[in-house]
């Protein structure tokens, strides 16, 4: 039986304020990407018990594929401007991802982020803008449809309530790409893009930090 008093020593390179055991735990990139396809699964089981065709939700044209290229900036230049200013939220963003987060990503590459960012991309929005929010708009309206799916989505990141809060913003604006065109695509163009440039841009920040702190690398 383990002694209280025989305690490991902490990491003396791990920020103190990070959370116990955070340093330690590593997400792997083919976990991350099964899990993400699994929440697809789940959408397209729910597409199948409410009777919606997959090719409903994916009515292809010039338009969407281009409005969901150019919904990835507004959300992405919000976070980037957060994450540099310094109002309490944004300190709050910064710490969080930097210090808490990006850790669990470290050995990642770009290619991990990519193909992470397309897993929950296509994955996430099967479930929530396909099969939720086409199932409560075909027997509430539009509006309806867009606000539950919105707050399903950001119950579904629990991490922080602020986090939550914000996820469920983006769930009401990925909500109104789809309800705008009709389709899934621009909604997965712009979830897909903005993970991998927030994944890349905290990256960045938290490598600047390691530098500045001249904490080592983990390669």
């Amino acid at each position: 039986m383990k002694d209280w008093n025989d305690r490991e020593e902490p990491n003396p390179n791990e920020p103190e304020d990070r959370p116990e055991g955070m340093g330690q735990i590593r997400l792997r990139p083919i976990g991350a990407c099964i899990f993400e396809v699994a929440i697809g699964l789940l959408g397209l089981g729910f597409l199948w018990l409410a009777r919606i065709p997959l090719k409903d939700l994916f009515p292809w044209d010039k338009k969407a594929f281009a409005l969901g290229v150019f919904s990835v900036f507004p959300p992405f230049f919000l976070m980037l401007y957060l994450s540099e200013s310094h109002s309490q939220i944004g300190q709050v963003l910064r710490h969080f991802m930097v210090r808490q987060l990006m850790p669990l990503f470290r050995k990642w590459r770009l290619w991990h982020f990519a193909c992470l960012s397309l897993c929950s991309g296509i994955g996430e929005e099967l479930l929530f803008r396909g099969a939720l929010l086409f199932w409560i708009t075909r027997s509430a309206g539009w509006f309806a449809g867009v606000f539950v799916s919105g707050i399903l989505f950001g119950l579904f990141h629990p991490i922080r309530l602020w986090y939550m809060v914000m996820a469920m913003a983006m769930g009401w604006y990925l909500g109104w790409l789809v309800a705008m065109s009709g389709s899934l695509v621009p909604a997965i163009l712009t979830h897909a893009g903005y993970n991998f440039l927030t994944l890349w841009w905290f990256r960045r920040l938290e490598e600047r930090e390691r530098r500045i702190t001249g904490s080592p690398s983990e390669e």
